[in-house]
This record gives C-alpha cells, sequence and structure tokens, in this order.
C-alpha cells in the first residue's frame, strides 16, 4: 500500500492537470480566443508546480505593431468623459493665466516645514478594486483557474524572448559530477562495506543532491509531459564538431502508433 504522501501528490498533480485542461477547453479558447498555445511545467525546489506560457490570441497585434504614442495616453484608447474635460480645462486656462497664488504675500518668512503627527506611519497603497488602468490579471480568468496567475501582454520580440531563455526555461541547479559523488561515497566507507552497498550509498546520495519534490514525482511516473503546444516541434542535438542530427518529432512517434495530443485527456 503506498504512502499516503504519495497518493496525495499522485491525485494532486492529476487534479492540477485536469483543471488546467478544463480551463484552456472553456475559458482560454472560446473567452480569450486563444489560436495557439505553449506551456511547460517547472518545479525549481518550489515543492509545487509551478506553469509558465505563452497564448496566442486571435486578432492579436503584433509586438513590433504597437503604437507607443497611443499608450503613452490611455484616455485615447479608454475614453474617460472626465478626464477629458479636465484636460480641456487646463489646456484651455493654461494659455490664460500662467501662474496664481491663492494667498497673499507674507512680508516676513514663515517656516512651512514640521514634523506632521502621523508622519510615522507607513505609506500604503490601496489600488481601485477592477482599475482599468492597471490590471495585472485577468477578472474571469482568475474566477475559471482560483489560483495565483500573473497575465501580462506582449509588448516586444526581446521581452519573449528573454522570458523564455531566461526564465521559463532556465536550467536547474548543476548536480555533482558522477566521479565526485563515487570518490565521496568511497572515502566515507573506508575500506568497509560490499559493492551492494556502496552502490547503495551512491543512489542515495544522487538523490539527496537533487531535491526533488513529491508532486515532480508523482508528475513524472503518472507519464504527464512537461511541455504542452498546439503546435509539433523537431528537437535536433547539436555536437561541439558543428554538426547535428535529427532525434525525433511528433510525427515519427505518430507513424509508430502513437497520437498527436497536446497533453490533456479527452
Amino acid at each position: 500500500m503506498a504512502r499516503p504522501t504519495s497518493t496525495h501528490a499522485k491525485w494532486g498533480q492529476s487534479y492540477k492537470r485536469s483543471r488546467l485542461c478544463m480551463t484552456k477547453k472553456h475559458f482560454m479558447v472560446p473567452l480569450l480566443g486563444v489560436r495557439h498555445f505553449w506551456y511547460c511545467f517547472e518545479w525549481q525546489e518550489r515543492g509545487s508546480g509551478h506553469i509558465h506560457g505563452f497564448l496566442w490570441l486571435k486578432d492579436a497585434p503584433k509586438a513590433d505593431e504597437i503604437h507607443w504614442d497611443l499608450l503613452k495616453r490611455p484616455d485615447a484608447i479608454i475614453p474617460d468623459e472626465q478626464a477629458n474635460m479636465m484636460h480641456q480645462f487646463i489646456e484651455y486656462w493654461s494659455q490664460i493665466i500662467t501662474a496664481s497664488s491663492p494667498f497673499p504675500c507674507l512680508d516676513d518668512n514663515m517656516p512651512l516645514l514640521g514634523e506632521h503627527p502621523y508622519s510615522k506611519g507607513r505609506v500604503r497603497f490601496e489600488p481601485e478594486h477592477n482599475d482599468r488602468l492597471m490590471n495585472p490579471y485577468n477578472v474571469a480568468m482568475i474566477l475559471g483557474w482560483r489560483a495565483n496567475i500573473d497575465l501580462k501582454p506582449v509588448l516586444s520580440k526581446e521581452a519573449a524572448i528573454n522570458y523564455i531563455a531566461k526564465y521559463a526555461s532556465k536550467a536547474e541547479k548543476e548536480a555533482p559530477a558522477f566521479p565526485e559523488l563515487l570518490a565521496g561515497v568511497v572515502n566515507e566507507m573506508e575500506g568497509e562495506g560490499t559493492a551492494q552497498l556502496a552502490c547503495k550509498k551512491m543512489l542515495n546520495k544522487m538523490l539527496g543532491e537533487r531535491t526533488y519534490s513529491a508532486q515532480e514525482t508523482a508528475h513524472l511516473l503518472l507519464g504527464i509531459p512537461l511541455v504542452h503546444a498546439s503546435t509539433t516541434f523537431q528537437t535536433i542535438y547539436i555536437s561541439a564538431e558543428g554538426g547535428f542530427r535529427e532525434l525525433g518529432t511528433e510525427e515519427d512517434a505518430m507513424a509508430n502508433g502513437g497520437e498527436e495530443s497536446d497533453g490533456c485527456p479527452d
């Protein structure tokens, strides 16, 4: 009988996968108009799964076609009647009145700076709920996903490349080399014990040098892919000599009896 921790981890990973697929099927595609997607799982010693991804929306502007002059004035995109009236008022009177002081001039200098009774308090920013000009998340997606999420538009090609190369697909911490681990095990045994015991200690040391969370282990044992995408990818191996060889594509897997899938159960 499996331990409760392993059972809970397997159930949690299967549930997370199903919930993600349901969110994609019933929210992302019909409501956001997602045409293509790419996302991957990572842990990075977090313990719980962390998902990175990109969503290609229907009729979305390209990053190199964004009009930055319009983004400098949000009211040009999202009309605000009060803001427009204030802008017209200021523009008109700024041409008539150059300076104005509501207080009479003083004959003597007066110190105006002093310690406010509430100056020791902390400054706290309380944004307006669902502020249309500052909203880093999608309200409908929060209700559908019901977990931490962060949606940001891709505003430049450089930002997208940095996100993929330096954050979403960053390499994990490098583990010690095999000879170093083996030498450490041999030195600890000091010539005592059998080869079977040495192999056992070697395996324990290898696992100890790399933090495998219960959820990550369950994810791999369940055979859930680490990367999901609506398109196929071709993997190549590039050697130090400059040559390369094809490792295989999804078409090869289908030719061998496999089926094309986005990783979600039917």
